[in-house]
């Protein structure tokens, strides 16, 4: 029975990482990407292309959400060299790469605003609103901190315990990101990461096969 679990545990992380890998892949090559880094052009960027604008994030979303459950499955490679700080490492990406997804939502958001036929001064004034001090702290602040802090970390405790000898180089080079500012002032982000390079998951199917 271990055995059986531990193999299914090996296989659904492995799995995970090469479809979280896959739907990130997917939705950056979805998104619709505004000319100008601005609230305005984003606005009518996304409205402007309302079917990628709806299916791009959801491929992230869930880009995010089965890298994140990947990483929970890792947390057990991390057992003889830097397990302490390799371990808390991966519980802070694993919050990281959550609150992240969730704030895919204001794609949705800003569809929305440029389908109402409001003026566009009113819709970015409504969007650059929502930058709260509470959306901040409670996903924007953590998610940053998770996703280049504890993911680099978690990435080199992993490297430390032999779980991916040939590839852990290119697994922290290749975190690749795009933050969108709507508000510079108001400091609404957007980010798009490729948490975990090919090379990785390769690697995560080999143990997963082993």
């Amino acid at each position: 029975m271990i055995l059986q679990t531990a193999r299914f545990s090996r296989i659904t992380t492995a799995a995970g990482l090469f479809v979280g890998a896959l739907g990130m892949l997917a939705g950056m090559a979805l998104t619709p990407w505004e000319p100008e880094d601005t609230s305005a052009s984003f606005i009518q960027t996304i409205s402007a292309n309302s079917l990628q604008g709806e299916v791009a994030p959801l491929f992230l979303h869930y880009g995010w959400v089965f890298l994140s459950i990947s990483v929970l499955g890792l947390l057990t490679m991390v057992r003889h060299r830097a397990v302490i700080w390799g371990r808390a490492a991966g519980l802070l990406a694993f919050v990281g790469l959550v609150n992240l997804s969730g704030m895919l939502l204001v794609d949705w958001f800003a569809l929305a605003l440029g389908q109402s036929g409001l003026p566009i001064d009113e819709a970015v004034g409504i969007l650059e609103g929502s930058a709260t001090p509470v959306n901040m702290a409670a996903w924007q602040i953590q998610g940053l901190i998770g996703v280049y802090f504890g993911l680099p970390l978690f990435l080199l405790a992993l490297w430390r315990n032999g779980f991916i000898p040939w590839c852990a180089g290119s697994g922290r080079s290749c975190i690749h990101h795009r933050v969108h500012n709507p508000a510079v002032h108001a400091g609404i982000q957007r980010h798009r990461h490729t948490a975990l390079c090919p090379g990785t998951v390769v690697c995560g199917l080999e143990n997963a096969r082993a």
